[in-house]
C-alpha cells in the first residue's frame, strides 16, 4: 500500500475503506457510532436483572411508596457516615420513583451514564489530538477508538453491568465533564469545572482524582519559553479554584451533626 502511494497510485482496498474511515472522523458521526455500538453491547444487560451485590434490599427499600425521603438529611447526614454518597443515593431515588421494581430501568440509567462519559472522553481526546497539533492529519481517527476502548472496555463494563457500581460511572463523569471544562475557552471554565468537581466528590471520592490532574495540566500545557514558574503559577491558580469546592464537600459531609443537633432550652427554674 505505502509503495503505491509513493508512486502516485491508489489501492482498491484503500479507496472502499476510505469513506469509512472518514466517518469516523467527524464529529458528529463519530458519536453517533459511538453510542450505537455501546446501545448494541450494553443492550443485554436491560435483562439482567438484580444480584446480591446489587443491594436489592436498598432499591425495594426506595421504592416503597410509604416511605419518605429527606434530602436534607441526605446530604447533610446528622451522623458522619462510612460512605458519604448522596448524589448516588438522590439518582437512585429518582430511579425508583420512575421504575419501581422494574430493574431494567436501573441498568439504563448505568448504561446511559456510561455513554455520556464515552462522548466527553471521546471530545477529550479531540483536543489533544486534532487541536495544535502539527501532525494533526495522522491522528483524526485515534480520539474514536480511544473512546470505543472506554467505551468497552472489561474494566469498566463492570461498573455498567453492576447497578450499585454506578457510583463510579457518576464519578467518572463529572471527572471527565469538568476535565473537559478545564480545557474549553469558556468564559466561566473554572465555575463550571468546579460545580462538576463538587458534585463528582458527592458520587464518590475517588473524583479527588480531578484536582491533580488539573493542577498537573496546568503546570505543564504552556509553551517551552514560559518557563517553570510560569506553570506552577497556573498550577497554584487551579489548585485554589478546586479548594473551594473541595471546602463546601467538605462541610456538606461533617457539619450534619451540627446542623440537627438539637438546642435543649431550660425550662423555669423556681426560686425559693
Amino acid at each position: 500500500l505505502y509503495h503505491l502511494q509513493d508512486a502516485g497510485l491508489s489501492c482498491p482496498e484503500e479507496e472502499m475503506t476510505r469513506p469509512v474511515i472518514g466517518l469516523l472522523e467527524k464529529k458528529a458521526w463519530a458519536c453517533l457510532i459511538l453510542m450505537g455500538i455501546g446501545l448494541a453491547v450494553f443492550y443485554p444487560l436491560l435483562d439482567a436483572g438484580v444480584i446480591d451485590l446489587d443491594d436489592t434490599p436498598m432499591i425495594r427499600s426506595l421504592a416503597d411508596p410509604d416511605r419518605q425521603h429527606f434530602y436534607k438529611k441526605l446530604f447533610f447526614p446528622a451522623d458522619t457516615p462510612r460512605y458519604y454518597r448522596p448524589l448516588l443515593m438522590a439518582s437512585f431515588i429518582l430511579d425508583a420513583g420512575i421504575w419501581q421494581l422494574e430493574y431494567s430501568g436501573y441498568h439504563l440509567t448505568n448504561i446511559l451514564i456510561h455513554l455520556a462519559s464515552a462522548l466527553i472522553f471521546y471530545l477529550i481526546c479531540r483536543g489533544f489530538f486534532l487541536h495544535g497539533s502539527a501532525g494533526a492529519d495522522r491522528y483524526r481517527q485515534v480520539p474514536f477508538f480511544l473512546a470505543l476502548t472506554f467505551l468497552v472496555h472489561p474494566l469498566c463494563v463492570e461498573s455498567v453491568a453492576w447497578i450499585s457500581g454506578r457510583t463510579d460511572l457518576m464519578s467518572a463523569f463529572f471527572v471527565l465533564a469538568g476535565f473537559l471544562f478545564y480545557r474549553s475557552d469558556l468564559r466561566l471554565k473554572a465555575v463550571f469545572t468546579g460545580v462538576c468537581f463538587l458534585l463528582g466528590l458527592l458520587c464518590k471520592e475517588n473524583a479527588l482524582f480531578l484536582a491533580p490532574a488539573v493542577m498537573l495540566h496546568a503546570g505543564c500545557a504552556g509553551s517551552a519559553s514560559d518557563g517553570k514558574k510560569a506553570g506552577v503559577a497556573r498550577a497554584a491558580v487551579w489548585a485554589a479554584v478546586l479548594s473551594a469546592p473541595m471546602a463546601v464537600y467538605l462541610f456538606m459531609r461533617f457539619s450534619g451533626p451540627f446542623l440537627f443537633k438539637k438546642v435543649v432550652q431550660a425550662g423555669p427554674v423556681a426560686i425559693k
